[in-house]
């Protein structure tokens, strides 16, 4: 179904984005949907145009949406545009990068994101920060501190190294993890 609408049916786009917003809404999970990778992409650029992610939706039915679109492998690049039932399930499954508008989404408004705060605020979002670390280091402002109080600075380095060691250390996580760096210096 969802193929045929992207790929193959003679429709406008307009009409492609609502018959794919009726799609996504009424899926039945129970279903193993044939996907391509222009599903996956017409997802990604046309969500914030459907319902099923702008919406009102109970809780349920936004996780449903997104076991969907999971299986799509479809990334939600934006969070502040989705509904707020939609949002926390696509913050609680990881399908955004790391950016700071979307970690100001997952977070809150005005939450520092400081890898401390984040992880007290929300493992499950600090947990993703860990695995895309290089996205968040690259966002940072200059005046971003990585770590705000000081006697979680060793705890977070053995998150950040534990973490860079899984993914394979690159350049540009090796100046915050210098061995001769002082605790005030990660920053």
């Amino acid at each position: 179904m969802f193929v045929h609408l992207v790929e193959k049916a003679p429709i406008d786009l307009a009409a492609a984005v609502a018959l794919i917003d009726a799609a996504v809404q009424n899926a039945d999970l129970e279903i193993d949907y044939e996907s391509s990778d222009r599903v996956a992409e017409f997802l990604a650029e046309h969500y914030a145009e459907m319902r099923a992610f702008a919406g009102i939706a109970d809780a349920s039915t936004a996780a449903d949406v997104v076991a969907l679109v999971s299986r799509f492998g479809t990334q939600i690049s934006d969070l502040t545009v989705l509904g707020d039932a939609q949002r926390e399930a696509v913050v609680a499954a990881c399908l955004y990068p790391v950016t700071r508008a979307n970690l100001f989404a997952a977070l809150g408004a005005g939450t520092p994101l400081a890898l401390d705060v984040v992880r007290a605020t929300n493992v499950t979002v600090y947990r993703h920060v860990l695995d895309n670390l290089d996205s968040y280091l690259h966002d940072r402002e200059e005046d971003d501190v990585t770590v705000d109080a000081s006697e979680e600075f060793v705890a977070v380095l053995n998150d950040v190294a534990g973490a860079a060691a899984g993914q394979g250390l690159n350049g540009s996580m090796r100046k915050y993890l210098d061995p001769g760096m002082s605790a005030g210096a990660f920053r």
